[in-house]
């Protein structure tokens, strides 16, 4: 029986580049690590995302280790990747000690701009979207003065 030594180089190589890819990002959302990959294919560097091992849905991006400083340099061009402003659930999911009244608008106002961000960064064309909102804080009843 003759073996040919040809046959397993091809898939050596195949499996020590997957191994040697160099991790540029880790812990990514998937909007953020497909927004990486676009911005690294469109440059001509190919890049892998892979899901990472933990259950919380993260992702890491590798690219080869040739490519890893021209990738790391187009993505700090581009602010890549883009942080997610919090929104309700991230702020007034776990609360804390007894917040002052001041201290609950200001979240309120913090998670509301996240929110609208979010929606405007789900439309069609829109690449990012940053959000300010400048709103009265409410006068709290005030008493009938007493005569």
């Amino acid at each position: 029986m003759t073996v040919s030594r040809t046959t397993p180089l091809p898939a050596l190589l195949l499996l020590l580049a997957a191994c040697g890819d160099e991790v540029l990002l880790h812990r990514l959302d998937e909007p953020q690590a497909n927004q990486v990959l676009v911005a690294l294919g469109e440059a001509g560097l190919p890049a892998r995302k892979q899901r990472e091992g933990s259950d919380d849905g993260t992702f890491t991006v590798a690219v080869r280790p040739s490519d890893a400083a021209a990738a790391r340099s187009l993505l700090s061009a581009r602010d890549l990747p883009r942080t997610r402003s919090p929104g309700f659930s991230e702020l007034f999911g776990s609360p804390g000690l007894v917040p002052t009244p001041l201290e609950e608008h200001a979240r309120y106002l913090h998670a509301l701009s996240g929110e609208l961000a979010r929606t405007l960064e789900a439309l069609d064309g829109v690449v990012g979207a940053r959000v300010h909102l400048a709103l009265a804080v409410p006068d709290p009843p005030r008493a009938p003065p007493s005569s």
